[in-house]
């Protein structure tokens, strides 16, 4: 029937399909018999035949199809616009002000599963001077993250400078391309290249932040993932604050009391005060609303915006940003939540009102 009508079903562009499914399901019953009619006249007749008697695929009711493509319409103004240039809803009027869009609902991923920790082991090897763990990985030349002069922390590099130079060498080669660049072997200086061994990784030195301790302190494994992500608001200066809580720490019965701080090992990270007020926990697809100092514009989409209804998506460590996904699909964004003007989550009812979640209790409190 969506075909018959004339319904694309493009999941790739957004979560209205579902809507769309939803309100074609809820007609199609009642009106099956005249669906059924229409096909045996049509087994019984030409196509072009039926067309000439002017005997088209039925609708629930007349200007069903174009109503629902008006109902799918996202914008709220060109909502308006186009219900009245339909005739929608003549017959009352304040019903048809009061039509918004679908706001589509995700239901919030607030289980708490999979592994306390990543089942790669790394050796802790001390402080950096910025204060985060130094940790030795072995990786490969294509996952190497060089700068923009070809340089990359390989460990002990000193001890085995012909290495070092002959990745770094191929690397600008081919201009920063390290797909291109590693695609063919690369075999270490050697006076008989017949004897020449292919390099194929390299120990790199990294830093580590937040992770798990295993087998005492010498060995380390990174954080499976975040549970979930406390929010806090500063009485005093109204700034937004954010504690990551990582599956290990609830099944550890942790209770973190760091605020994140952008770039910083988490040592500096500010702790929890007196004067920091909890609002609530944030997990995946959660709703929350969000209204910027100023208007900003997306990457992907150069789409601008300054506040609507977003899906929560997770939480970045290193620089404190959120990801965010907008409720009707239309764009994703990363942003900063200290200066935000207004963050609140809601909360979906099975009718599809929104509610604010006015207060929740903290978790273990």
């Amino acid at each position: 029937m969506r075909k018959r009508w004339g319904f694309n079903k493009n999941r790739k562009a957004n979560t209205l399909h579902h809507a769309l499914d939803a309100a074609i399901v809820a007609v199609s019953r009642p009106f099956r018999k005249r669906v059924s009619e229409y096909f045996t006249q049509r087994d019984k007749s030409f196509k072009q035949a039926l067309k000439k008697m002017n005997i088209y695929f039925p609708q629930p009711w007349e200007g069903f199809v174009n109503e629902l493509n008006v109902r799918l319409e996202q914008d709220p103004d060109q909502m308006k616009e186009a219900l009245i240039k339909s005739d929608l809803y003549e017959s009352d009027p304040d019903f048809r002000e009061s039509v918004m869009p679908i706001f589509p609902s995700w239901m919030p991923k607030r289980s708490i599963k999979g592994q306390l920790h990543e089942s790669t082991f790394r050796r802790n090897r001390g402080k950096t001077e910025e204060g985060f763990t130094q940790v030795v990985t072995k990786t490969k030349l294509e996952n190497i993250r060089f700068d923009k002069n070809g340089d990359f922390s390989m460990y002990r590099k000193e001890f085995d400078m012909a290495t070092y130079n002959a990745v770094k060498e191929r690397y600008l080669e081919f201009e920063g391309n390290k797909e291109k660049a590693f695609e063919q072997p690369l075999y270490k200086p050697s006076k008989s290249i017949k004897n020449a061994p292919v390099i194929r990784s390299v120990k790199i030195v990294d830093k580590r932040n937040l992770y798990v301790s295993v087998k005492g302190e010498d060995m380390i494994a990174d954080n499976a993932s975040i549970a979930r992500t406390d929010v806090y608001q500063d009485r005093e200066t109204k700034k937004y604050y954010l504690i990551p809580v990582y599956v290990a720490d609830v099944k550890q019965g942790n209770q973190p009391d760091r605020f994140i701080a952008a770039y910083k090992p988490y040592e500096k990270w500010p702790k929890k005060a007196e004067n920091h007020s909890y609002l609530f926990s944030l997990y995946s697809n959660d709703l929350i609303y969000i209204e910027l100092p100023k208007p900003k514009v997306t990457k992907r989409e150069s789409i601008e915006w300054k506040s609507g209804y977003f899906y929560f998506k997770g939480v970045d460590t290193a620089t404190g940003s959120i990801s965010i996904s907008k409720n009707d699909s239309k764009f994703s964004d990363r942003i900063g939540v200290q200066s935000l003007v207004n963050f609140s989550k809601y909360n979906i009812t099975p009718i599809g009102d929104l509610q604010k979640v006015q207060k929740e209790t903290a978790y273990g409190v």
